[in-house]
């Protein structure tokens, strides 16, 4: 075939037959640039051969692609689809960006672009990025996000709500008898809001850069997502008046374990972050501490100048732990003993130092 190439258009409106393949007809419309071909299936309510409707199109190097619209039996007719070709064109012509490989993009893609931009602007995205990799990388990371449908979301919730803490790896079978294993808590619903909330900012990201369009699936207006209901009634901080108590009691009976509790309530350090401090950890220059996070990822905090000192006043050398269990010189794995039954103070510190965060209780 000969084909003959209209000039004076736009490169997407140029006449289809320049790229016309030989192997398909397809039949001109009267709207501009909408055709159809004949299906080798028939249209059940008439018995005829059903039609496919499509338009075509040129990318910014002149060439030409079909996109399908619809069949005649499901109702779409050349005015559907010469609506679809100018809203997919002034798109285009927009952004630059091809709508259909753009709807190609995968979660992995967006969620990676995500990553780069927060860790190089300084935002606190790792930890919640190793929560995603631990319970849905694995699950959705090669998905188009086009794919991420309200029903495969509702899926992933109920299956996060019954992900146990910890490792999930089985235990090898030992021949000695154990006693019955308490049953593991779940992941709660907080953390499984954590792992949605990251995956919606990389998608809204996506979305500010052009990188994808379309509406998130994850947003929660309109009511089309809802996040878990997370159950916060156990969280309650401490007043002045329990702070102040709390601390003078432990500072006559266990005074490292003051200095623990300060620095917790001081700072919203974990008390395993805190366990594992050592004297390398402390850089009283940069005015901060190195600790390891969950994820055993190795991060810089800022804390106040006084805690610095009291942590430097223990003066251990860079490999110790600055807080030390008595005789044994080794770092902590939980809360130290009290020397006599515990007081009211002291239970204060196990319910509620773990989830205190920076905040007008300091002392």
């Amino acid at each position: 075939f000969l084909f003959h190439m209209e000039y004076g258009r736009s490169a997407r409106n140029r006449d289809f037959r320049a790229v016309l393949p030989f192997t398909r007809k397809y039949t001109k419309t009267k709207f501009e640039g909408v055709f159809f071909r004949q299906s080798a299936k028939r249209d059940p309510r008439t018995g005829e051969y059903d039609k496919i409707y499509c338009f075509w199109y040129a990318d910014h190097e002149g060439k030409g692609h079909w996109k399908t619209v619809g069949r005649h039996s499901k109702g779409v007719r050349p005015a559907t689809v010469r609506k679809e070709r100018v809203k997919f064109l002034a798109e285009f012509d927009a952004t630059g960006i091809n709508p259909i490989e753009r709807d190609k993009v995968t979660i992995g893609e967006i969620v990676n672009a995500y990553l780069a931009w927060g860790r190089s602007e300084g935002k606190y995205v790792d930890q919640h990025y190793s929560q995603y990799c631990a319970h849905l990388k694995a699950k959705i990371h090669a998905l188009p996000i086009a794919d991420l449908t309200r029903n495969l979301l509702s899926s992933l919730k109920a299956q996060l709500l019954k992900t146990p803490t910890g490792n999930t790896k089985p235990k090898k079978a030992t021949q000695k008898p154990k006693a019955k294993v308490p049953t593991r808590k779940m992941l709660t619903g907080q953390t499984v809001n954590n792992i949605f909330s990251f995956m919606r900012s990389a998608i809204n990201r996506a979305g500010a850069t052009g990188m994808w369009s379309g509406v998130n699936p994850l947003s929660t207006k309109g009511g089309t997502w809802k996040m878990v209901k997370a159950d916060n009634e156990r969280l309650r901080f401490l007043t002045r008046e329990e702070v102040r108590a709390l601390l003078g009691d432990l500072e006559k009976r266990h005074p490292q374990l003051h200095d623990m509790a300060l620095l917790s309530l001081r700072t919203g350090l974990r008390p395993t972050e805190i366990f594992k401090l050592r004297g390398q950890d402390v850089d009283g220059n940069a005015c901060g501490l190195y600790i390891i996070q969950k994820g055993g990822k190795r991060v810089f905090v800022r804390v106040p100048e006084d805690m610095i000192r009291m942590l430097q006043a223990y003066t251990r050398k860079p490999a110790e732990p600055i807080f030390q269990q008595p005789r044994k010189k080794t770092a902590f794995e939980k809360h130290p003993s009290v020397s006599r039954p515990p007081s009211e103070s002291s239970i204060w510190l196990r319910k509620t130092a773990t989830v205190c965060t920076p905040s007008p209780c300091t002392p």
